[in-house]
């Protein structure tokens, strides 16, 4: 049995200047440095930025009661990223999107965002297109060092003088970013005309992933996914083995399979890719050069 040991190290500190915004100013942070360990390095990723973008219009009504079940999903989420919420239309309703953020990006948000879930109510209509174009101009999703995400859940088609031309025309805009956004489109609570919609706009993406979701519990499957797609850790061996048993902190760590995992690694015996799950990853990078030690075997 070999035994690699390495350390958690981030990019090179680099400087970026202040980026302005019309909404906003944002300054990107510098990322430390650690040094690698017997020649070896890893790379902790630094938190990913993600803004979920809910569809609250009249017709979500009835089922946003039920959207207090994804609290537990939601701080998972908050745990692995910097999360942030917007729901259209704004808390005004009709058609209105001005200062729709309901929860900026940042760290630790799973208790605001689950607030804002609770505390809304839906009525309205769906100016969808308009909704993304408030949420491009966040300068928090041009960050060069993160993964940024956006996922919009809709359960029906937009309105609001708009159609699927102006929904695809935003996405357009943010394909146009200098920093690549990935876009994820749930459609909801089995709207067909809403699916294509939505279908059509992860295909305009750049970055796009389409997913569909009938009930909340499909929907908490489907938001546990994209958690787990999120930029996670992840290490090449230098030449792949059958199994490996990996350790944090001296701590070994349960090996996982399934697409939605959010905690314990994975492993690859094709490639020989050890990746940690994005709770794991999180945990590992907590701490600036973490005891990562992955067993052959």
């Amino acid at each position: 049995m070999h035994l690699i040991r390495t350390a958690l190290f981030a990019a090179p500190v680099l400087l970026l200047a202040a980026c302005t915004d019309p909404a906003e100013e944002h300054v990107y942070e510098p990322i430390e440095t650690c040094p690698t360990v017997d020649g070896l390095s890893y790379r902790a990723p630094e938190r990913s930025n993600v803004m979920l973008v809910v569809d609250r219009s009249g017709s979500m009504e009835s089922e946003w009661p039920t959207l207090v079940q994804l609290a537990p999903l939601v701080d998972q989420l908050g745990a692995v990223s910097n999360l942030g919420a917007s729901f259209f239309p704004n808390e005004f309703g009709g058609c209105s999107v001005d200062d729709l953020i309901e929860v900026p990006i940042g760290e630790n948000n799973g208790d605001d965002v689950n607030y804002a879930i609770q505390s809304s109510t839906p009525f309205g209509h769906t100016p969808m297109a308009e909704a993304l174009n408030q949420v491009r101009r966040q300068a928090a999703l041009r960050d060069p060092y993160r993964e940024n995400v956006v996922v919009l859940v809709a359960d029906g088609v937009p309105t609001c003088g708009e159609d699927e031309r102006d929904v695809l025309k935003a996405v357009e805009k943010f394909n146009k970013l200098e920093e690549p956004v990935t876009m994820h489109f749930v459609s909801f609570a089995d709207n067909a005309e809403a699916a294509q919609v939505l279908r059509q706009a992860a295909e305009a993406a750049d970055d796009g992933v389409f997913h569909e979701a009938s009930n909340v519990s499909e929907l908490y499957v489907t938001l546990a996914r994209v958690g787990a797609s999120l930029d996670s850790c992840s290490y090449v061996l230098d030449e792949p083995v059958a199994t490996v048993e990996v350790r944090l902190g001296g701590i070994p760590l349960e090996a996982c399979t399934s697409a939605d995992c959010m905690e314990g690694f994975g492993y690859d015996n094709a490639t020989g890719i050890v990746s940690l799950a994005p709770i794991t990853c999180r945990q590992a990078a907590s701490e600036t050069c973490a005891d990562l030690q992955i067993h052959k075997l």
